[in-house]
This record gives C-alpha cells, sequence and structure tokens, in this order.
C-alpha cells in the first residue's frame, strides 16, 4: 500500500477490539443432554397440568396451554419470535429488555416440535434459539393474580369489577368459539 500511497503512514497496532456478535445471534452456553431432557421432563409436566385442566373445564370452555420461558441472554424479539413459531410456540408477551421471563402458549399440547428443537440441540454445532433458554414453567397462581386481588380475596355473593387481560383468538379460534355458544 505504501508503495501505491507513499503519502500514507500506515502505522501497525496490536490494540485490535473484539467485535461484539451481531443482534439477535445466538451465544452457545454449552448446556449439556441433561439440561435439554430437564427442560423436556417440564415441557411434560406443563403438558399434564393443562391435560388435567382441560378435563375438569370442559363443560365451561377449553383452556389455553400457556406456560413462560425464561431467557439467559438478551435477544432479537422478532427473530426469537419467529424461531418459536417454527417449533410451535406463540409469544403473548415477551421480557421488556428481550432478556428474563417470556410469556407463550402453544396449541400443541405435547409441545413435539419443541420438544424436538431441544433434543436436536447436543447435535448441532452452532447456537440455536434453544440456548437462550434457561428455564421453561408453569405461571404459578400467585403470578396471574394482581397484588390487589391477592389481599382482597373474592366474597361470595357480591359483585367486583374485575381487570381482565385478554388477546384476540385466530378467526379459525373464533368461529368454532363462537358457534360453540350459539
Amino acid at each position: 500500500m505504501n508503495e501505491m500511497h507513499p503519502h500514507l503512514v500506515l502505522v501497525p497496532s496490536n490494540n485490535f477490539v473484539q467485535k461484539k456478535g451481531r443482534p439477535g445471534r445466538y451465544e452457545n452456553k454449552n448446556k449439556d443432554e441433561k439440561f435439554y431432557n430437564t427442560q423436556i421432563q417440564k415441557l411434560n409436566s406443563i403438558s399434564k397440568a393443562y391435560n388435567k385442566s382441560k378435563e375438569e373445564y370442559k363443560q365451561y370452555f377449553e383452556p389455553n396451554l400457556i406456560f413462560k420461558i425464561k431467557l439467559n441472554q438478551s435477544v432479537g424479539d422478532e427473530s426469537f419470535r419467529k424461531d418459536l413459531e417454527r417449533a410451535g410456540i406463540s409469544v403473548i408477551s415477551s421480557a421488556p429488555s428481550n432478556e428474563g421471563y417470556w410469556v407463550a402458549f402453544t396449541d400443541e399440547p405435547e409441545f413435539e416440535k419443541f420438544q424436538q428443537k431441544l433434543r436436536d440441540r447436543p447435535l448441532r454445532e452452532n447456537p440455536t434459539f434453544v440456548d437462550a433458554i434457561e428455564d421453561i414453567g408453569e405461571i404459578p397462581l400467585e403470578e396471574k393474580l394482581s397484588s390487589s386481588l391477592q389481599e382482597n380475596e373474592l366474597k361470595e355473593n357480591t359483585f367486583e369489577y374485575l381487570d381482565v387481560e385478554i388477546w384476540k383468538m385466530s378467526n379459525d379460534k373464533y368461529t368454532e368459539f363462537e358457534k360453540g355458544l350459539y
């Protein structure tokens, strides 16, 4: 380079800065097969609890299989959502910093696609979205109720106003739901 441009002085440097990974990339946390098997067992437990609730409330409604996923790293919101969708999981709510707890649901009570992703992970060399997962679990009742409702339980034979969060179900599910009511 100096031969072509003798007026440019290029000084060699030993101060190289390591590049950070691109946003949305997953870091490999080197989890072992035991970790993924534990998460699969948790999914099976969530599935059993769901099936029990479904049986218990079948005369009233069909509950959704809702659970939480805890992440150990910040992820790209859209890319992680798409990866979960390919595994049969839909996101209801993501953590504000994209790291922490995400609330998700599935129409696939056996978690077949998601379990397969967990089973396949130890066989893959490159990081995948499951590397961002620290834990999977049910949402305990105390996390479903507001603090005011926990402090002031509902009384029998009284009217109360409740603030309930609902989300729009798919058009197909809505049509099925509507047919069931009328």
